[in-house]
């Protein structure tokens, strides 16, 4: 049991390290955990102006707005990592 506890800390403090890194100064730092994280954003191979909101490659929503996308992006990677880290649980 001891060490199922020790196993999830691990996991609950490497996500709080990547939550702040993608904060970080380094912007190659940043972009290496942006490319590891389950969400991503890529432009439609028949409509260069759509941009595809993607989860684990998979293609969940469709939008004219890179902005859009990429805050859509960050916000479910984050709070992936959040939620993996444990913050804001009681």
């Amino acid at each position: 049991m001891s060490e199922d506890k020790d196993i999830d800390e691990i996991r609950r403090e490497k996500a709080a390290r990547l939550l702040a890194a993608f904060d970080s100064e380094d912007p190659e730092q940043a972009e290496a955990i942006r490319e590891a994280m389950p969400w991503s954003i890529a432009v439609h191979k028949d409509r260069p102006t759509d941009f595809e909101v993607r989860l684990e490659g998979k293609v969940i929503a469709l939008t004219q707005s890179e902005e859009w996308a990429q805050l859509v992006v960050e916000l479910m990677n984050r709070l992936l990592l959040a939620e993996q880290a444990g913050v804001g649980r009681p």
